[in-house]
């Protein structure tokens, strides 16, 4: 733990050290990261443009979870290899 940081968390009055392990190493639009609650709100009849507030908020009768199957990991994999090659 550290006490007293470099730069202090405005709410916490101890952080933890170490170095941050996960993530994708770039942005993933929600279309490809989160299939599942797209294709829902879209049948719901919502537009693009209201899914991130709906996606923060949760909507009744839309999932609230993606299911990491291997066909979303092959989705998202494809889709950072197409990123990597245009240099994106």
């Amino acid at each position: 733990m550290i006490k007293s940081p470099a730069v202090p968390h405005r709410t916490y009055e101890t952080q933890l050290g170490g170095q941050y392990v996960g993530g994708l190493g770039q942005s993933v639009p929600k279309e490809v990261l989160f299939p599942d609650m797209v294709k829902a709100f879209g049948e719901m009849g919502y537009r693009p443009v209201q899914f991130d507030y709906l996606m923060q908020r949760g909507k009744a009768g839309a999932p609230i979870a993606q299911r990491a199957d291997q066909n979303w990991v092959d989705s998202i994999s494809q889709y950072l290899e197409t990123a990597r090659r245009r240099g994106e």
